[in-house]
């Protein structure tokens, strides 16, 4: 007895996904809970290529990326859209072996999505998947990629707690400012190897050392360090005149305090 598609492709069951597909053309459209079959079939790239090999869309259109309890509440207000790329970014599927498949198939490795703006290798450095940066880089996607404003009216704030962002908003986040933020190492490390920017600023005019400085849930010394010795400008002002130092003093950074005032 077949199974459904859904089940099937979470399954990695090629065969039953190419026979489903065979007798319903549009099964790849139906959804659960949103969630469409390519989405359940990310973990097996050989089931997701069966699907587009059938006509599915690597650039397809997603509500939701990996079952965050925000996710339906934007969905709901309807400024979710993002790709099945940005679920690759997150940590979901076969990651690299993942993303090949898609862009084979002609995924847009750039695209930027809502509500955040943000793009694939954004969420990488978010979720500190230092391998898939660096194969996004290879793939010619840039280092210093920029997110967007992505043309909706709701924000972090909307959506879940967000004080431990503050002040950090806007648009114009490249991976490396993100990344510093989260306080993800991996993604750190291989980001400035790759050449990022430690200079670029946000449309606030925050700079990869305002968020090391002012890491949203801890502390890391190292990542201050680190800019440090790329000769980084730790005396840039933001567009509200706050200095990486005035962000570590709000957050009670103190060992990140006593460098920068030596500096």
């Amino acid at each position: 007895m077949l199974v459904d598609l859904n089940t099937a492709c979470d399954l990695g069951d090629v065969e039953a996904v190419k026979c489903l597909l065979d007798n319903d053309s549009s099964a790849h459209e139906k959804s659960i809970n949103t969630y469409v079959p390519a989405q359940f079939a990310l973990r097996h790239p050989r089931t997701l290529r069966a699907l587009l090999e059938h006509g599915d869309d690597a650039d397809r259109s997603i509500q939701k990326l990996a079952w965050f309890d925000w996710e339906d509440l934007a969905a709901e207000r309807g400024v979710s859209d993002w790709r099945l790329i940005h679920m690759v970014g997150v940590g979901r599927g076969k990651e690299i072996e993942t993303a090949k498949v898609l862009n084979e198939f002609g995924a847009d490795l750039e695209a930027t999505a809502s509500p955040f703006g943000d793009a694939a290798i954004h969420l990488a450095a978010i979720y500190d998947r230092a391998p898939l940066i660096r194969w996004f880089v290879e793939q010619g996607v840039a280092v210093d990629l920029p997110s967007v404003d992505s043309g909706v009216a709701c924000g972090e704030a909307d959506l879940f707690e967000a004080e431990p962002f503050s002040p950090f908003d806007g648009n114009g986040k490249t991976s490396l400012i993100l990344t510093l933020g989260e306080g993800q190492s991996e993604a750190v490390n291989v980001l400035i190897e790759l050449g990022a920017d430690v200079y670029a600023q946000n449309s606030l005019g925050h700079t990869p050392e305002h968020y090391a400085a002012g890491a949203f849930w801890q502390e890391n010394l190292a990542h201050v360090e680190r800019l440090v010795e790329r000769s980084a400008n730790l005396k840039e002002h933001s567009k509200s005149d706050e200095l990486p130092l005035d962000l570590a003093k709000k957050k009670g950074y103190q060992e990140t305090i006593s460098l920068l005032q030596k500096i």
